[in-house]
């Protein structure tokens, strides 16, 4: 489900400013002529949230916003910067977008939500890096975890869970 298998490099950043602020350097310092930055939110007014980021799209030529509400398709090629998105909003993003992404990196706001994928996908550490510190415990590969049924979308009597 977490499974990184682009052709990319990707990364995790905290939610204070230092955190956002290594996230930008981190893309920026991953374009190449003619790229794009695309600084993704749920919605347009979440960009509030981050006087950084909505400095950066205002003031930027070369940064675009989109928003997973509109689609959430890029301009252009080059990096992503996705604040503030879980697992799913990851997923659909990098699936819409694989072709244009050049880079990715995540801008975490709930680390519970963001560990597994952290966990799978490996990504490259940067922010206040206290939260990744640990690893996400060994699922119950028995089922008795309701978390793990929510993880994998099936229950007991599913194909998954009968092999």
């Amino acid at each position: 489900m977490f499974h990184h298998e682009a052709g990319y490099p990707i990364a995790v950043t905290s939610k204070d400013d230092e955190g956002v602020r290594a996230g930008i350097r981190w893309c920026f310092d991953r374009m190449e002529w003619g790229d794009r930055l695309s600084v993704w939110t749920h919605l347009k007014g979440n960009l509030a949230n981050s006087p950084l980021l909505a400095q950066l799209v205002a003031q930027s030529a070369d940064v675009d916003h989109v928003t997973a509400r509109g689609g959430a398709f890029i301009r252009g090629r080059g990096p992503a910067l996705m604040a503030w998105a879980d697992p799913n909003d990851i997923a659909k993003f990098a699936g819409r977008n694989g072709n244009s992404i050049t880079a990715l990196c995540v801008v975490s706001w709930n680390e519970r939500k963001l560990r597994p994928w952290v966990s799978a996908a490996g990504p490259e550490l940067l922010g206040d890096t206290d939260a990744w510190r640990t690893t996400t415990p060994p699922l119950d590969v028995l089922g008795h975890d309701v978390g793990y049924r929510r993880l994998v979308g099936g229950s007991p009597s599913s194909a998954l869970w009968r092999r």
